[in-house]
């Protein structure tokens, strides 16, 4: 289909009317042009997981809904399109059904390399990201080679054990009360489909480094997760933040795995619920920007990841979101704006858990057997 046929489709008229009233009103036929002709950028990102203005109504496109969207695309003169999905599995699926579609992508540590692995990441030109001087290089050391060359720090979480306060029978302190539970909870626990992660909690719940490859250990972890499942304490088990705070706010469960940010949120919403950082650590994960090596609007993307670095509009996306951030000039805002965020251990951890945060970098095909085995 042509440009214009294309408009004529959209304004649902003939081509003789549609030449008349183009012949009448050229400025009108300009005016059609450069809106058609108008850079479009699309983003894809985790479900929930970038500011709104809750003062507008829900059925709004979030990328109308967003400060951060519907300001970039004024300043920039373009529109936004903006795609959310809910877990890593989702995430794969729609990048390799639409391998050119997307130009900004936001993922997690270890999905973010295995779309390095398959080709879908640029290395990035930093030359062009004047912002990102403000993020801390403690962040992207962290992060390590390829990671620091082909993405930028984004937000920073923590995965801990959120629970229901008025639901569950004793203080929640350990993994070890998420994997060897009271029999009061059984049919109560919501389990991350992650199961690399999965496997991690269940292997700090028995003493063992968080990305042990020992057999013996993995085994014992598994065990450990088949006993539970079996047993029936398992009432759910998903990624899909939403089901999952949908599930505590019924009393459907009474404790899940969640990242702190989704947690903090649900708190506001509903104060029964609570959440910890176990004693015996956790994920303390990095979540990432990059830009699809096949964008057509390459030029456009690198704005869009230089403007998510501002300081105002990183300070802003971390207060409402609840999460960390990695911009130490947006830190010192947020230290002015919502000081309680910055005291808040659940979002920056003391430093006697910091110690004991890991992230996730790889995927062990071991872990994978067991888990097919177990939920078969």
């Amino acid at each position: 289909m042509t440009l214009v046929s294309k408009i004529m489709s959209r304004l649902g008229v003939s081509f003789g009317w549609f030449g008349i009233v183009c012949l009448a009103l050229p400025a009108l036929n300009i005016r059609l042009s450069a809106e058609v002709e108008a850079p479009v950028l699309r983003i894809l990102n985790w479900s929930g997981f970038i500011q709104l203005d809750d003062s507008l109504p829900e059925d709004l496109p979030i990328e109308e809904r967003s400060p951060v969207l519907s300001s970039f695309a004024s300043k920039n003169g373009c529109t936004v399109e903006y795609t959310e999905y809910d877990e890593p599995a989702e995430l794969a699926r729609m990048v390799m059904t639409l391998p050119n579609y997307f130009d900004v992508i936001v993922a997690g540590r270890k999905e973010m390399m295995e779309l390095q692995s398959i080709g879908v990441v640029e290395k990035l030109d930093f030359g062009k990201l004047q912002n990102y001087r403000h993020i801390g290089r403690e962040y992207t050391e962290r992060m390590g080679s390829p990671l620091n060359n082909i993405s930028i720090p984004y937000l920073l979480g923590t995965t801990g054990i959120a629970y229901r306060k008025d639901l569950v029978n004793a203080p929640i302190d350990s993994w070890v009360d998420f994997f060897e539970p009271h029999s009061s909870m059984k049919g109560k626990l919501g389990l991350t489909a992650d199961k690399n992660l999965a496997f991690s909690l269940s292997l700090l719940s028995l003493g063992y480094h968080f990305q042990s490859d020992d057999a013996d250990e993995l085994r014992n972890a598994a065990v450990r997760i088949n006993r539970l499942n079996q047993s029936g304490f398992f009432g759910i088990v998903s990624s899909n933040i939403k089901l999952v705070e949908q599930s505590l706010n019924s009393g459907e469960i009474a404790m899940a795995i969640m990242y702190s940010g989704d947690v903090l949120s649900a708190m506001e919403r509903n104060p029964n619920i609570g959440y910890v950082v176990p004693v015996e650590g956790s994920e303390g994960y990095t979540d990432l920007v990059c830009l699809n090596r096949r964008s057509d609007n390459r030029d456009l993307a690198y704005q869009f990841l230089d403007y998510l670095m501002d300081p105002e509009v990183a300070a802003d996306n971390s207060i409402y979101l609840n999460y960390a951030s990695p911009n130490h000039a947006a830190v010192e805002l947020i230290r002015k704006r919502a000081p309680e965020l910055i005291e808040n251990p659940a979002i920056y951890t003391p430093e006697s858990i910091q110690g004991k945060l890991y992230e996730i970098s790889r995927s062990s095909d071991e872990v994978t057997r067991y888990w097919a085995q177990i939920f078969r």
